[in-house]
Parts: structure tokens; C-alpha cells; sequence
């Protein structure tokens, strides 16, 4: 699904009033993610796990994957078949309100996405509330869970 934002030169708000495009972006990505996250998780008993990657981000909330992660996500993406399931997840603390980890799998969505895998074989999970995990600082490195499931 391809979404776009129509800006016209003439715009009559006062450029000091105007969102930056950096914003901009950041407020679609958060709706985006949103929207993901209300899509229902098929029923995994129907899959078979094939492969789990840890992506390692260097804290919570950068959106740069670096080469190595991006290396990772490209050898995954060879591997999906056309009927697999690609989830994301990314969770940074205790409670189900991850405002930066679901910017950063929306992120990694984009890049296995990018690799060609249909948009509708990758979903992001959602993040659900766990007392042990810890809250994490803004410097701490970030976890992103990439699973490929295929179907049986």
C-alpha cells in the first residue's frame, strides 16, 4: 500500500508555523505503526518457524539499522517464500506503551519490505506488557526480533 502527502508551494501558514518534514515523517511512521498494530496476527499454528534474527540497534531510539542489520534482513528476505510470514517485534520496557521500539519496527518492516517481500507477508507484532523486562535508557542497545515463519 503505497500513502502519500500532497504539499502545495502556495501554502498560506506562516513558514515559522509549518511542520518540519522530519516531524512530519516521524507522525506518519507513528500512525502508521498504529494502523499495523491494530491488523489481526494470523494464526501461527498454520506456520512453522524457519529462522529468528536479533537485531541489535545502538539505542531506543534511532531509526539507523546500520550494515550489519541490514546485511542480516537482506540473507532473511532470500530465504521468504512467496506464502511466508515475516513478524517484527519490538519491545523496550515493562509496559505495552513502546512509542520508539514501534518506530523502529516499523523501520526494520521497511527495510525486509524493501528486500521484496510482499507488505502483506510482514506484520508487526504487538508489544504486550511483561514485568520482567527492565526499562531500558535511551543509550541502552535496542533488541528488534525478526522471525520468518512458512506456511505448513
Amino acid at each position: 500500500m503505497l500513502q502519500t502527502i500532497d504539499v502545495q508551494p502556495h501554502d498560506l501558514r506562516p513558514i515559522d508555523k509549518r511542520s518540519l518534514s522530519a516531524n512530519v515523517l516521524a507522525s506518519a511512521r507513528h500512525h502508521y505503526s498504529l494502523r499495523a498494530l491494530m491488523r489481526r496476527m494470523p494464526d501461527l499454528n498454520r506456520f512453522v518457524k524457519q529462522d529468528r534474527l536479533v537485531l541489535l540497534l545502538d539505542n531506543t531510539t534511532t531509526l539507523y539499522l546500520g550494515r550489519e542489520n541490514k546485511r542480516l534482513v537482506r540473507e532473511l528476505a532470500r530465504r521468504v517464500g512467496e506464502s511466508d510470514l515475516v513478524i517484527v517485534k519490538a519491545c523496550h520496557d515493562s509496559s505495552d506503551e513502546n512509542e520508539g521500539a514501534n518506530a523502529q519496527a516499523v523501520r526494520v518492516e521497511e527495510e525486509v519490505i524493501a528486500h521484496g517481500i510482499a507488505a502483506e507477508s510482514v506484520l508487526i507484532a504487538p508489544c504486550v506488557g511483561a514485568s520482567y523486562r527492565h526499562v531500558m535508557n535511551e543509550n541502552s542497545v535496542a533488541p528488534v526480533e525478526v522471525v520468518h515463519y512458512r506456511r505448513r
